[in-house]
């Protein structure tokens, strides 16, 4: 891959990594501001916010990574991430981070994978440019968005008022 064929990708911090994901994945990265808990939700979601007229989950991608391990919860901004299928029940969430995301371009002699293994959502560990980096498996992380009963809550949260549930 020459540095033509570079992958425009995104840094985003957290607690000691940073995930990459392709600029196509996130749609906006907004300031931290989760206004509604989620009654019995796992430790790992924050709660929901609103953007652009409509509720998303929050997630750290930490706690899912490393459950019952205490670090401080990432909250200074939020990456919104477009949903990776087609799913009618459940449009994009958002990842918790520490800070401010970076641009980069990624070739593939640049990225270096771990044979370490990640937890549900995480599939792939890396170094890009000596750096550890975790490359999250979008589709895992929205289906355990949907094995929280989260998509239900959401579509309650997003529908119009007035309007009965089918």
């Amino acid at each position: 891959m020459t540095s033509d064929d570079a992958i425009p990708s995104l840094l985003l911090p957290l607690t000691g990594l940073d995930l990459m994901l392709p600029n196509a994945a996130v749609a906006e990265i907004v300031p931290y501001a989760v206004s509604t808990l989620v009654p019995h939700a796992p430790p790992w979601c924050h709660g929901l916010m609103q953007w652009r007229a409509r509720m998303l989950p929050v997630v750290d991608v930490q706690a899912i990574e490393q459950p019952g391990e205490a670090t401080e919860p990432p909250r200074a901004r939020v990456a919104v991430l477009n949903r990776t299928d087609d799913s009618p029940t459940q449009g994009p969430y958002g990842v918790a981070l520490s800070g401010a995301p970076r641009l980069v371009h990624v070739t593939r002699e640049e990225l270096k994978l771990d044979e370490s293994q990640g937890a549900p959502g995480m599939t792939i560990r890396a170094h890009w440019r000596q750096s550890p980096v975790a490359i999250p498996d979008l589709d895992q992380l929205q289906a355990l968005l949907r094995e929280a009963g989260l998509s239900r809550f959401l579509l309650a949260a997003n529908r119009p008022t007035g309007t009965a549930p089918h």
